[in-house]
């Protein structure tokens, strides 16, 4: 229901929402916890057309919009997965495009995490 009216609004008001893309953003932050599929879908919709609308303006929230959407790309159903790489797809090219880096789970070879050392330090590979 929210995230439905949420997109239509943002759908219809355009470029005005984008004083408020962080509060959009925290709103479909945990809109992403839900495990209905449904819900799911409505989320990475809006995400999709907020992506659309603003464009570069949603560069301030785009690399944590990404962070929360990633785990949707373990659900269930593929209409869900799909739905969220297209999601995401649209934000990386928001100015989250470092994201990519973070997905495959890449490792720079002469930079290692003092955790490693001490416990497993895992990351995991969404595109794998």
């Amino acid at each position: 229901g929210l995230v439905l009216a949420l997109g239509a609004l943002v759908e219809a008001a355009e470029g005005a929402v984008a004083p408020y893309a962080a509060d959009i953003a925290e709103i479909l932050k945990a809109e992403a916890k839900d495990q209905c599929a449904e819900a799911l879908l409505a989320t990475c919709s809006c995400a999709r057309t907020l992506a659309q609308t603003l464009g570069r303006r949603l560069q301030p929230v785009a690399h944590e919009l990404v962070k929360n959407l990633t785990p949707i790309f373990e659900h269930k159903r593929a209409k869900v997965r799909v739905a969220c790489l297209e999601a995401v797809g649209a934000v990386m090219h928001c100015g989250a495009h470092e994201t990519i880096l973070d997905l495959s789970s890449f490792r720079h070879p002469n930079l290692v995490k003092i955790q490693a050392f001490y416990g497993d330090d895992q990351k995991i590979n969404w595109f794998g």
